[in-house]
């Protein structure tokens, strides 16, 4: 399963828990459940989402730095110098499929 794919099962992982929270936390409004019952599972839940939005924020994080990968300055400068000798003094042919190249 590839990043996506966890980030996505994250996802459904922390909806179900706060919809169980949720649930817990009507139970004690509607005087349904003692709070003094439902602390611990309460506590348990709170940490359980805590982890998985951890989780998803390294994936997430992971993903980003994957994604940016700039060019230096130099090596940019570089290309550019390259381009207008080519346009400049190239031969005929090499600024013709320098034109044909779109660039």
């Amino acid at each position: 399963m590839g990043y996506r794919g966890h980030i996505d099962a994250i996802a459904r992982a922390i909806d179900d828990t706060n919809h169980r929270l949720e649930r817990l936390y009507d139970a004690v409004e509607t005087g349904k459940l003692d709070l003094g019952d439902l602390a611990l599972r309460i506590k348990e839940l709170r940490h359980r989402q805590e982890q998985f939005l951890a989780r998803k924020n390294e994936i997430e994080n992971r993903l980003a730095e994957r994604r940016v990968e700039l060019i230096d300055l130099e090596t940019m400068t570089g290309y550019a110098a390259e381009m207008q000798e080519i346009v400049r003094g190239g031969s005929l042919a090499h600024r013709k499929a320098f034109s044909s190249a779109g660039l």
